[in-house]
């Protein structure tokens, strides 16, 4: 059953609420967009454009999507890409990613081919990704040949290579290409033989030497229905390395709140935070602190305590950085006659859940709302003494950096401290790259942001990967991330980098 986290970060378990938020969100995206175009004031001006994508309607069915009274497809969401001149993926990308976490599947329905048609489709898919050029759009298609019923069978050599390859470009992208890949990995996830072939390799993927990008491949396990992929990630928790529990804790918040977490596994889950609260309460992250408090309230008070932070009592509602935050953007946009906005605003801000911060970011980014977003954002970040709302801020410039001005990034680099300078190279590493002439040496050898500088210069392909062999000083697990770059490639897109 799916859930929506509340305002206080609890959840709601009633489907017709999830349904309805859907519904809600997917109609306010389609309504800013079309507001701030050309067609702002006429629905029936738009109505005629959709036409030449075979869909007939009039201004009355445009005004009944765009308020809710209507469902929006994902067909009418592509015609309103193409019409509005915005690339593949724009709009269909972020609703098709809040189905997925609303209401448990994504926003296009199983699409089911006749043998003939579909073998003409793996044909097509088998050049495109023999060539490297497959887009989010493609990887989507091949999903749903293998999970329809009698769907493709492929060589099993064949088919991991594959889904490996598309679980590698799915970490090495952002924006619309991550979104697709992203729901292609879920929509697999949801078919049992494929979620245990995903299983195997997304562990393997994780533990390659000098592996990046790795919270996002294991959050793929959030999506899926089966207890093997549970049972894996509670394994990773216990793991040392930082990211891999991360990316554990976002698959299993992600399951949590889906409600597909039964009790003895969720005894399994209890014992694991436990050990974590003994072994090391320093590094508690706050998706394991996440992950207790909803197995038990006083059990997340204590991992929250132990880990050395300020907790609220269960229920409070009050959370002081999400409130001064949206009180800031206030300042800007009138967000009480834009509930739907406040609310992406607050999950973007402050949700519990890794997945609904990023979606819910990555909706705001693809509505005329986002430059005034961002620059709130960037200059809570750069000059706010609060260090959570300061923090808050800094996580959401890098899902909105495309928002921002180059120069922007490369200033907020410049500060040279290192909290800032990591949010810095994440948004350059999501939006124009490194350039050549920023010297990067110094950031990658500096252990506090050495993840986020090589991560930056490998979604850049930056030239000092090459040049990290030749540093005396370099750390030998700098060097396997750098070869690893190297060997993977940088950024990957499905068109042409403006």
């Amino acid at each position: 059953m799916a859930t929506r986290p509340t305002k206080a970060g609890a959840t709601s378990m009633d489907p017709s609420a999830s349904d309805a938020a859907l519904t809600e969100r997917v109609a306010w995206l389609a309504r800013v967009t079309r507001g701030a175009s050309e067609f702002a004031d006429s629905e029936d001006d738009f109505a005629r454009r959709m036409e030449i994508h075979s869909i007939f309607v009039d201004g009355e069915t445009v005004e009944a999507w765009e308020s809710g009274a209507r469902p929006i497809t994902a067909a009418v969401l592509q015609a309103y890409e193409t019409v509005l001149g915005f690339p593949s993926g724009r709009l269909t990308g972020p609703c098709t990613a809040f189905s997925r976490l609303l209401v448990g599947h994504g926003l296009e329905p199983p699409r089911v081919l006749p043998a003939p048609e579909a073998r003409r489709e793996l044909d097509r898919l088998a050049d495109l990704i023999r060539n490297g050029f497959p887009t989010g759009r493609d990887w989507m298609s091949l999903a749903h040949l293998i999970t329809q019923p009698e769907g493709a069978m492929l060589p099993g050599f064949l088919e991991r290579e594959w889904l490996y390859q598309l679980i590698d470009e799915m970490s090495r992208s952002t924006g619309e290409p991550y979104l697709t890949r992203t729901e292609a990995l879920s929509r697999l996830m949801g078919h049992e033989l494929q979620a245990q072939r995903l299983v195997a390799l997304v562990r393997d993927r994780v533990h390659e030497a000098g592996a990046q990008a790795i919270v996002d491949v294991l959050a793929v396990w959030g999506a899926g229905r089966d207890l093997a992929s549970v049972d894996a990630a509670i394994a990773l928790l216990v793991e040392d390395d930082e990211a891999v529990r991360a990316g554990a804790g976002a698959a299993l918040v992600g399951r949590m709140y889906a409600g597909s977490f039964p009790a003895w596994q969720q005894q399994r889950l209890k014992a694991a935070l436990e050990l974590l609260s003994t072994r090391a309460p320093a590094s508690l992250s706050s998706e394991e602190i996440t992950l207790g408090t909803h197995l038990a309230p006083e059990l997340g008070i204590e991992l929250a305590k132990s880990a050395g932070r300020s907790v609220s009592a269960p229920g409070s509602d009050e959370a002081p950085p999400i409130e001064a935050f949206l009180r800031t953007v206030s300042q800007q946009v009138d967000l009480d006659a834009d509930p739907v906005l406040a609310d992406l605003l607050r999950e973007a801000f402050g949700s519990p859940a890794p997945a609904y911060r990023t979606r819910a970011t990555l909706m705001i980014a693809a509505s005329p709302m986002a430059p005034v977003v961002a620059r709130v954002c960037l200059a809570l970040h750069r000059d706010h003494t609060d260090a959570a709302l300061s923090r808050g801020a800094g996580l959401m410039v890098g899902n909105l950096a495309t928002h921002l001005t180059q120069e922007d990034l490369l200033e907020l680099l410049a500060l040279k401290e290192p909290r800032r300078s990591a949010h810095a190279l994440v948004g350059l590493a999501h939006s124009y790259g490194v350039p050549d002439h920023i010297d990067l040496e110094p950031y990658i050898l500096e252990p506090q942001i050495s993840r986020q500088a090589l991560y930056a210069a490998g979604m850049s392909q930056h030239p000092v990967l090459a040049r990290l062999d030749q540093i005396a000083e370099t750390p030998a697990a700098v060097r396997q991330t750098a070869r690893w770059w190297i060997d993977h490639g940088g950024r990957v897109w499905d068109s042409e980098p403006a």
